[in-house]
C-alpha cells in the first residue's frame, strides 16, 4: 500500500452497485467520499488515503500490464510461476507411463494395438475433465480448481503400481488422464492476472513451461526406472516404484497452489464475493455462452491440430525412435524428450509474437501469426516423416516441434478475446479440443506405420489451418484474417499509477477506466480526440475512432497533468 498524492484527486473503482462503501474499504481505501456513476464508483481521495500497490504496473482491473519473470511476488508472478509448475508436474504424472512403455509393454504382455488403445484412453479422460474444469473455475476460482484436481489425480498415479493386467492398465490410464485438465485453470488464472497487452505472453509462458514436463518425463522416468533396476529391483517392480515419484510431486504442488496463490489480483473468490467486489458466478451461463459461439468450435479444431498433435507425439516418439532407429530406451527417451523440452521457449515465443503482432496489426495480425504457425507445423511434420537418417530426423523433429508448440501459444493469444463472460468454459472446451485431436490422430497409428501416420497427420494439420479464415470478431469491428475491421484498434488496457499514466487502447473494459479525471463523462473527461461514439456492450465500452491512429488522453495524474498518446493499430 502507498500514500496517495497530497493534493485531492479522483479514483475510479469498479464495484458492485449495492456494496460501494464496503467494496472501497475491502481493497484498502480509506477517507474516500464515494459517488456512484453507473457501474463505477468515483471516490474523492484526500491526502491521507491509500491505494493498493503491486510489484508490477496494473490496469484498472488490477491485471498486470508487464511480466517480470524473476519475481515470485504476489499476486501476478506468484500465480504465473506456480501455475506453470502445476502444469509441469501434471505432465510428469500424465506421461510417466508412456515414457516407460517399452518395459511396461513387456511386463504386462501388451500388443501394439493394446498400447494404442491405452494411449487413447490416456487422453480421453482429459476431454471430459477439461470441459468440466472451465465451469469449476468460473464458479470456485482457479486456485481451488487446480489444487483439488492435482491432489485427487495424485492417487491414481500412486495406484498405477498395482496394475496386473490389460484391463487394469486401461482403467489407470483413463483416471490418470484427468490430470491433463490442469491446463484450464492455468490459462484461466493467467487471463485474470495479466492485462490484454501481455496476456498472450503470460498464457504461453505458463502453458509452454508446463508443457516442458512432457519432455522432462521422457528423460526423467527412464532414468528413474534404470536407477531402481540398478538398486536391485526387477523390471516388474522398478517401473511400479518409479510411479511414486511423479505422484508425490503432483500432490505437493496441488497443495502449494491452494496455499500460496490468489484467485484474482485483489484476493480470493469467496472474500471478493462477500464484499461485493465480484458478482457470484454460476456454472451454467458460461457453458451456454461457450456453446453458442461458433468460434469455440473452430478454435477447438485448431487446437486439436497443435496441442492434440503434441500429445500424440508425446505418446509415440519414444517408441518410434526405439523401433525405427533401433535405439536403447534411455537413448530413445532422451531424443523424444527434446520435443517437449522445446517448450522452454517455443510456446512462449508464440504468445509473445502474437502480442507483438497485435500492437502493429490488431486482431488480424494475431490471426495471421496463428495461421502461419499451423501451416508450417503441417509442412515440417510431413518432411520429418520422410527422414530415414537419425541426425536429419532429429533436426526436422526440432523444427516441427517449434511450430507445433508456438501454434499452441498463438492460439491462446487469441482465445482470451473470444468472450470474457464465458472465458472459463470457452478455455475448457478449446482445451478439450486438443485432447479430442489426440484421440483421433492416435487411431492413425493402428493402421499405419509410424512414418505414414506422421505424414498423413501433417497433411491434416495443413488443411485444418484454413478453417481459421472463417473466424470473425464483430466486437472488434468484424476483424478477421482478411479484414482489419470497420475501424482500426489496439488491444490492451488503459493503465494508471498514482503519478503516471501508461499506454492504453480503444477497447476498454468498463472497470478499466482509471485515468484520474473528474467532472465529465468518461470520453470527454479523457480528452479523447476523433471519437464518434461510445458503445456499451456487456462489460465492454467500445470507442469508435474516426480517421486517426492516435488518440490523446488528457487529465490529472495525482498532482501532475498527464498526456497519454494511445496508438491504435
Amino acid at each position: 500500500m502507498v500514500n496517495a498524492p497530497s493534493t485531492d484527486s479522483v479514483l475510479v473503482v469498479p464495484v458492485n452497485s449495492d456494496r460501494i462503501p464496503q467494496s472501497i474499504k475491502s481493497i484498502g481505501l480509506e477517507n474516500v467520499v464515494v459517488e456512484q456513476k453507473g457501474s463505477v464508483a468515483t471516490g474523492n481521495i484526500d491526502r491521507n488515503a491509500v491505494i493498493p500497490k503491486f510489484d508490477l504496473p496494473v490496469d484498472g482491473s488490477f491485471k498486470a500490464t508487464a511480466i517480470k519473470l524473476w519475481s515470485i511476488k504476489q499476486p501476478h508472478m506468484r500465480a504465473l510461476h506456480l501455475e506453470w509448475i502445476a502444469f509441469f508436474v501434471c505432465f510428469l504424472g500424465w506421461f510417466a507411463i508412456p515414457a516407460m512403455i517399452t518395459t511396461i509393454k513387456k511386463d504386462l504382455k501388451l500388443s501394439k494395438d493394446q498400447v494404442v488403445n491405452a494411449n487413447t484412453l490416456g487422453v480421453a479422460g482429459t476431454v471430459f475433465a477439461r470441459v468440466a474444469m472451465g465451469p469449476v473455475c468460473d464458479k470456485w476460482g482457479p486456485r481451488y480448481g487446480q489444487g483439488a484436481l492435482l491432489v485427487l489425480c495424485s492417487f491414481p498415479i500412486f495406484l498405477a503400481g498395482l496394475v496386473q493386467d490389460y484391463s487394469g492398465f486401461l482403467a489407470i490410464r483413463f483416471f490418470i488422464s484427468l490430470v491433463g485438465a490442469a491446463f484450464v485453470p492455468t490459462q484461466y488464472h493467467m487471463s485474470f492476472m495479466f492485462s490484454k497487452n501481455v496476456v498472450g505472453s503470460a498464457n504461453a509462458i505458463a502453458a509452454g513451461w508446463g508443457n516442458m514436463g512432457g519432455g522432462a518425463t521422457q528423460l526423467l522416468m527412464p532414468l528413474l526406472l534404470s536407477a531402481f533396476i540398478a538398486g536391485g529391483y526387477s523390471q516388474h517392480l522398478a517401473w511400479r516404484y518409479a510411479m511414486i515419484i511423479p505422484g508425490l510431486m503432483v500432490f505437493v504442488v496441488g497443495i502449494a497452489v491452494v496455499l500460496f496463490t490468489r484467485d484474482l489480483p485483489l484476493g480470493q473468490y469467496r472474500k471478493l464475493e462477500r464484499t461485493g467486489m465480484k458478482e457470484k458466478s454460476g456454472m451454467v451461463k458460461p457453458v451456454k455462452i461457450a456453446l453458442a459461439d461458433y468460434r469455440t468450435y473452430i478454435f477447438m479444431l485448431q487446437y486439436a491440430v497443435c496441442f492434440g498433435v503434441e500429445l500424440t507425439v508425446d505418446s509415440t516418439f519414444a517408441e518410434y525412435y526405439a523401433e525405427e532407429f533401433h535405439l536403447e530406451k534411455v537413448t530413445a527417451g532422451a531424443i523424444a524428450s527434446a520435443f517437449g523440452l522445446m517448450n522452454l521457449f517455443s510456446r512462449a515465443t508464440g504468445g509473445m509474437i502474437s502480442d507483438w503482432a497485435a500492437i502493429r496489426g490488431g486482431m488480424r495480425a494475431r490471426l495471421w501469426v496463428m495461421w502461419v504457425g499451423l501451416a508450417l507445423e503441417g509442412v515440417f511434420l510431413v518432411i520429418f516423416s520422410r527422414m530415414t537418417n537419425l541426425a536429419a530426423s532429429i533436426v526436422f523433429m526440432l523444427i516441427f516441434s517449434y511450430f507445433c508448440q508456438a501454434s499452441c501459444g498463438t492460439t491462446f493469444g487469441v482465445v482470451p478475446f473470444l468472450n470474457p463472460a464465458g472465458l472459463g468454459a470457452i478455455s475448457g472446451f478449446i482445451g478439450a479440443g486438443g485432447n479430442i485431436g489426440a484421440i483421433a490422430t492416435l487411431q492413425l497409428f493402428k493402421a499405419q506405420h509410424y512414418n505414414n501416420a506422421y505424414s498423413i497427420l501433417g497433411c491434416i494439420v495443413f488443411g485444418v489451418s484454413f478453417f481459421l479464415s472463417l473466424v470473425r470478431f464483430p466486437e472488434l469491428g468484424k476483424a478477421s484474417l482478411w479484414s482489419k475491421g470497420d475501424f482500426e484498434k489496439g488491444i490492451g488496457h488503459l493503465a494508471l499509477e498514482p503519478s503516471s499514466c501508461r499506454s492504453g487502447t480503444a477497447f476498454l473494459d468498463s472497470n478499466d477506466i482509471t485515468l484520474p479525471v473528474s467532472g465529465k463523462d468518461v470520453v470527454s473527461a479523457h480528452g479523447a480526440k476523433d471519437v464518434s461514439t461510445v458503445h456499451k456492450d456487456g462489460n465492454l465500452s467500445r470507442v469508435d475512432l474516426v480517421s486517426t491512429k492516435e488518440v490523446h488522453l488528457g487529465g490529472m495524474a495525482g498532482s501532475k497533468k498527464a498526456q497519454v498518446s494511445m496508438r491504435i493499430t
